[in-house]
């Protein structure tokens, strides 16, 4: 009776005593990676610190950066976007080391989305162009017939070159996947 009688006096007075919320507690063993990739888009973000950027996606691991490769390879292509920058050295740089991960190929509908706007949008186009004849042509293959109406006469002629029937590259990957092997 006692308790009944307390317990409403807490309510009259507004003192009711309300549940703590605790803060999620984060596992310390990858803190400090998604810790290092988090910093990496917020200097990608700042006009003026994205040479250190590049610098730090220089110096990353190929497994951290293997694991965020979409985020960091969005992030980056929307900056040499905004800036046109795709002919600048440190492209060639980080996407190279960008090729080196094992799950490469899963931005390479991304690469293809901003080559089209890069060609919409008239910028230079040559260097990315490049890069993903050289490492992932399978995306090129597939969509020929779009690329072709929105390049040049000379880049066409590139695009046109590229055959159904072309070798096995190295960058493509091959599954066994329901008795056959399929591309991805």
């Amino acid at each position: 009776m006692a308790k009944l009688f307390k317990l409403t006096k807490r309510i009259k007075n507004n003192k009711e005593i309300k549940p703590v919320i605790k803060t999620l507690k984060v596992d310390n063993t990858h803190k400090g990676v998604r810790d290092e990739i988090e910093s990496i888009l917020l200097l990608l973000n700042t006009s003026n610190r994205h040479s250190s950027a590049y610098r730090r996606i220089l110096d990353l691991d190929r497994h951290v950066l293997g694991t965020n490769i979409f985020l960091v390879a969005k992030k980056l292509l929307q900056v040499f976007l905004e800036e046109d920058k795709f002919e600048i050295p440190e492209f060639n740089k980080i996407f190279a080391k960008l090729r080196g991960c094992d799950n490469f190929f899963a931005i390479h509908n991304l690469l293809y989305d901003y080559l089209k706007v890069v060609l919409l949008a008239g910028y230079k186009h040559e260097q990315l162009l490049n890069f993903m004849l050289r490492n992932c042509r399978s995306v090129l293959k597939d969509n020929k017939a779009e690329l072709i109406e929105l390049m040049a006469a000379e880049d066409r002629l590139k695009i046109e070159k590229l055959k159904i029937n072309d070798k096995f590259v190295f960058s493509d990957r091959l599954f066994f996947f329901n008795h056959k092997f399929e591309k991805i």
